[in-house]
């Protein structure tokens, strides 16, 4: 009885040991390792709007543009070079087998020692040295020993030097970017899509498009709420008076829609020019009354007659 208490005493305070090494261990760190990383720093200098008509042909009431925006940099390359210390980080438990270890391997670190001075020195030095170290390492019940498959690291200290400094510019597509386009006291805003592109109809009837009727021949593009301009064109007297012509035919259509009315109005829009806004019209028109048979009979008779004189 007074040996099995006297046993788990000794178990119960090796338990505690093990305990206490494996909360108060340090690492072993053994080796410095430098390494070079390349960085840079790039800041914004200055950007620059770009606008680019896609639509030039005045047969259209459509503008389209395409926004993008130029961005210069200041581009600073650096080489990092970062020294990282390699340590094996400690656990106790593996002390339950690195002590036992550490009594092999003494004896042979000194047997190691004595056939370097028997051989003048044909077995490597160095060799008595690590094993020297893996012993009293593996001795320390405070320190596991040297691990390469374990080991990890802690950088100590950073140096960056600059190698290179340029000005680099990239050309962006301006996506969701808001677009006002005016015309005096005319204003339209739309958004750009995501290829950057934006388009305003001058003839728009919903009562939000950009209209002609003050005599202001001026067209300006705005960017966001930018007040100064990105793109502005004066057009033509010709085409100002074309357009009001226009707009005047498809409100007259509109008051009083027919096939036949229809037919005049596409061939009022042909007759000034506007074929590309023609065809549309028409083709929108003659969606929206698809069901209606007179409709499209009237329009094709109109335009048959037409063609027919």
């Amino acid at each position: 009885m007074y040996l099995k208490n006297i046993s788990s005493f000794l178990i119960l305070h090796v338990i505690l040991l093990l305990f206490l090494l494996s909360a108060s261990g340090c690492r072993n760190e053994f080796q410095e390792v430098e390494t070079v990383t390349r960085d840079c720093n790039r800041k914004l200098l200055y950007k620059v709007p770009a606008v680019e008509v896609l639509k030039k042909n005045e047969s259209s009431s459509f503008l389209q543009f395409k926004v993008t925006e130029n961005r210069t940099y200041k581009v600073e390359e650096f080489n990092v070079y970062n020294t990282n210390i390699r340590f094996t980080p400690y656990e106790g438990w593996r002390e339950l087998y690195e002590i036992p270890m550490s009594f092999v391997l003494i004896p042979l670190g000194v047997g190691s020692h004595v056939l370097n001075i028997c051989t003048l020195g044909l077995f490597p030095f160095s060799w008595c040295a690590n094993l020297d170290c893996i012993a009293f390492s593996a001795l320390n019940p405070f320190m596991n020993t040297e691990s390469d498959s374990r080991y990890e690291e802690e950088t100590i200290r950073t140096r960056r030097e600059l190698i290179d400094t340029k000005e680099e510019s990239q050309t962006y597509l301006m996506r969701k970017t808001l677009m006002t386009l005016k015309a005096g006291n005319s204003i339209r805003r739309k958004f750009t899509g995501d290829s950057g592109i934006v388009h305003f109809d001058l003839l728009e009837l919903s009562g939000r498009g950009v209209t002609l009727d003050s005599g202001e021949r001026n067209i300006q593009l705005f960017m966001s709420n930018n007040s100064k301009p990105i793109y502005q064109k004066v057009i033509s007297r010709n085409l100002q008076t074309r357009m009001l012509l226009a707009k005047k035919a498809i409100l007259r259509y509109k008051a009083k829609k027919s096939g036949t009315a229809l037919a005049g109005c596409v061939r009022e829009l042909e007759n000034l020019q506007f074929s590309f806004l023609s065809y549309h019209f028409e083709k929108q028109q003659l969606n929206e009354h698809i069901k209606d048979r007179k409709f499209r009979a009237d329009f094709e008779k109109a335009s048959f007659k037409k063609r027919k004189k």
